[in-house]
């Protein structure tokens, strides 16, 4: 298939992904939400190959022994980061 007809495909596929959002009373979402929303749920292939990669190196880690942080610690980091309160 020529980038011509992908082109026309994914345009195709993208009006037809925006009909089902408004169908699905998602109409309070901006033009660049919706925008997000397709990207998030139709990477491109660089974006796949990059978080098949990052998974593969986490593996490789954790068969090395490294067992990460725990989810309090990530919840700490994750709450500073962001300016939330600590948790309950």
């Amino acid at each position: 298939m020529n980038s011509t007809s992908n082109l026309t495909n994914e345009l195709r596929d993208f009006h037809s992904f925006v009909g089902a959002q408004l169908a699905a009373n998602r109409d309070q979402l901006t033009p660049e939400e919706i925008v997000e929303l397709w990207r998030d749920q139709h990477p491109t292939d660089g974006e796949t190959a990059a978080t098949v990669a990052a998974v593969q190196s986490a593996l490789a880690d954790m068969a090395a022994g490294d067992t990460g942080i725990s989810l309090a610690e990530h919840d700490r980091q994750f709450r500073a980061k962001h300016g939330l309160p600590p948790s309950a």
